[in-house]
C-alpha cells in the first residue's frame, strides 16, 4: 500500500451496503471523526472511566456491545449500484471497490463480470473507466501509487485456470490497460499481503514467501522464498512513525507494525485493539489507514450465542490513533496504541459489505 505521507488525513470513511430487500449496494459515508475523541488525552480519559464502571455487580467484558456507540441515523446513499447478474444464476455481486489514488472522492467499484464503475463524489458523476479484463473475484486485491495517481493496479488473490492470463491487470484512464500473469511461484498459492515502497509494491504468501513487482519495469522478482510478511491484507506506511501497520496474520484479532526496510534488525510490534468475547466469529477483518497515524479498524461479526442483546451478524468500526514512543528516542521502542470510539452497526435491512 502507498506511504499515506502526501495524502493527509482524510475526511470520510466510505461503506459498501447490500441491500437485502431489492439486492442493491450503495456507497455510503461517515466523517472518519466520528471515530475519534478530540485528542488522545481525551480518548484514555474515557477508556479510564470506562474500566470503572460495573454492570450487575460485575465488569462487564471489555469488547461489551452496551460500552460502544449505534449507528442512530445510517448515512444516506451517494450513489445505488446494481451489478451485472451471473451466467445461469440471478446472483449479483461486487469484487471489488477502491479508492482511486489519494483523491478520496474518486471510488472505483468492478462488479462480477469486470464492469467497473468511477463515482466522483466531488460532482456526484460517474466518469469513464476501462473494464477489468474478467473478475478479480471477491477479495481482489487493489494498490495506486502516487507517481500514477490515476492508475490502478488489480491482483486476483485466487488463481483460477480460465483467468490466469488476466489475474494481474493495471486499469488507467488515459493508456489502454494491460494485463500480467503474477509470479510463477504464486499461481498455486493465495498471496494477500502487500506494501508499496517507492516504485515496487511487494506480495507475500506463506508457502512461496515474498514476490516484488517494479512497476516502472512491469517485471516480477523474487525476493525470498523463506521469509512472508506478517500481515494479514495490505500493510499501511506512515512516515511519522516509519513502520508499516496492519493486521496480523499470527494474530487476526490484533494490530501489528514493523520496519519492512530492516526486516533482520527490525521488531514485530503488537497491539490488542478489540478484545472480543468468544461468541464473536471474525467474518471479515479490514484496517483502513485515515492518515497522520490514525487508523479504522472494520470488523465484521456473527455472534454464536444470543448474549450482547445481538445474535445475527453485526460489524464494529474502531477508531485508532498510533503516537510516538512516550519518553524515549530508541527507534526500536514500539509506538502507543490510543484506542478511541468504537462504533457498532447490526445487520438487518442493511449489511455493510466493505469498509474502505
Amino acid at each position: 500500500m502507498k506511504s499515506n505521507g502526501s495524502m493527509g488525513r482524510r475526511r470520510y470513511l466510505n461503506l459498501l451496503v447490500h441491500n437485502n430487500h431489492d439486492d442493491l449496494y450503495s456507497l455510503r459515508r461517515i466523517p472518519a471523526n466520528r471515530l475519534f475523541y478530540p485528542s488522545a488525552r481525551a480518548a484514555e480519559a474515557a477508556a479510564m472511566a470506562k474500566s470503572y464502571i460495573d454492570h450487575d455487580g460485575k465488569r462487564p467484558h471489555p469488547g461489551a456491545l452496551h460500552f460502544m456507540d449505534r449507528f442512530r441515523n445510517f448515512p444516506c446513499p451517494l450513489l445505488n449500484l446494481q451489478p451485472t447478474p451471473m451466467h445461469h444464476r440471478n446472483e449479483r455481486s461486487l469484487d471489488l471497490v477502491t479508492l482511486l489514488g489519494d483523491d478520496e472522492t474518486k471510488i472505483l467499484t468492478a462488479d462480477n463480470h469486470g464492469h467497473t464503475v468511477l463515482f466522483d463524489a466531488a460532482s456526484y458523476s460517474v466518469v469513464h473507466f476501462p473494464n477489468l479484463n474478467c473478475s478479480k473475484g471477491y477479495d481482489a486485491m487493489a494498490v495506486s501509487i502516487n507517481q500514477e495517481p490515476d492508475c490502478l493496479y488489480v491482483l486476483n488473490l485466487r488463481h483460477h485456470p480460465t483467468t490466469s492470463n488476466h489475474c494481474f491487470e493495471v486499469l488507467s484512464y488515459g493508456d489502454p490497460h494491460m494485463a500480467f500473469s503474477t509470479a510463477a511461484a504464486l499461481h498455486n498459492d493465495h498471496p494477500n499481503y502487500n506494501y508499496l515502497l517507492h516504485n515496487t509494491f511487494y506480495v507475500s504468501s506463506k508457502l512461496c514467501g515474498t514476490h516484488a513487482f517494479d512497476t516502472v519495469s512491469r517485471q516480477w522478482r523474487p525476493i525470498s522464498s523463506l521469509w512472508s510478511m506478517p500481515f494479514l491484507g495490505k500493510a499501511q506506511y506512515v512516515p511519522e512513525l516509519k513502520l508499516w501497520f496492519g493486521l496480523s496474520c499470527h494474530h487476526p484479532h490484533s494490530l501489528c507494525a514493523c520496519d519492512l526496510t530492516n526486516i533482520a534488525q527490525g521488531q514485530l510490534h503488537t497491539w490488542l485493539d478489540l478484545d472480543i468475547p468468544e461468541s464473536w466469529s471474525p467474518i471479515r477483518l479490514d484496517l483502513i489507514s485515515l492518515g497522520s497515524g490514525r487508523f479504522c479498524v472494520a470488523k465484521m461479526f456473527s455472534s454464536m450465542m444470543q448474549d450482547d442483546e445481538i445474535h445475527m451478524e453485526f460489524a464494529v468500526l474502531t477508531g485508532l490513533q498510533m503516537v510516538p514512543p512516550r519518553g524515549t528516542k530508541d527507534d526500536q521502542q514500539a509506538p502507543w496504541m490510543v484506542k478511541h470510539k468504537s462504533i457498532c452497526y447490526p445487520f438487518g435491512y442493511y449489511n455493510i459489505k466493505r469498509v474502505f
